[in-house]
C-alpha cells in the first residue's frame, strides 16, 4: 500500500496513541504523553524519501530516531540525505543495501539497544 505524507503523519499518531489497536480512541483525541501505547521516542522510522520528511520531523521532534536511505547509484540523492542529516531532520541514514554487520544494522542495533535499556530502567 502506498500512502501519501499527510497519511504517513496520522499514521505515526495512530500507533502512537494506540488509535490502531483500540477504536474507542480518535486520532485527534487529545491523550497525555504517559497515556500512549507507544512514546514517539521509543521509535525508529526509516523511510527513503523526500514524502517522508515530515513524518522524519514528526518523530524527531518527539525524541524518536529517524533514519534515511539512499539509493547507491545516485549521488543527487546521497547529498539529499547529507542535507536532511545536516539539517537535524534525520539522525543517520545509509545505502539501500542490506547485509549483515553493515551499517544500516549496526546502527539499528544500536539504537533498538539504547531504547530497549530506556524502557527497562523506566520499568
Amino acid at each position: 500500500m502506498v500512502i501519501d505524507n499527510t497519511k504517513k503523519t496520522r499514521a505515526l499518531f495512530e500507533i502512537n496513541k494506540g488509535t490502531n489497536k483500540n477504536s474507542v480512541i480518535d486520532v485527534n483525541s487529545n491523550v497525555k504523553a504517559e497515556d500512549r501505547r507507544i512514546p514517539f521516542n521509543n521509535m525508529i522510522y526509516i523511510a527513503d524519501g523526500p514524502s517522508d520528511v515530515s513524518s522524519f520531523l514528526v518523530v524527531k521532534s518527539n525524541k524518536g530516531k529517524a533514519y534515511g536511505f539512499y539509493n547507491p547509484e545516485r549521488l543527487d540523492i546521497f547529498a539529499e540525505n547529507e542535507g536532511l542529516r545536516h539539517e537535524g531532520r534525520i539522525d543517520h541514514y545509509g545505502a539501500a543495501q542490506y547485509f549483515r554487520d553493515g551499517n544500516t544494522e549496526n546502527w539499528l542495533a544500536l539504537q533498538i539497544h539504547q531504547i530497549a535499556d530506556l524502557v527497562a530502567t523506566n520499568r
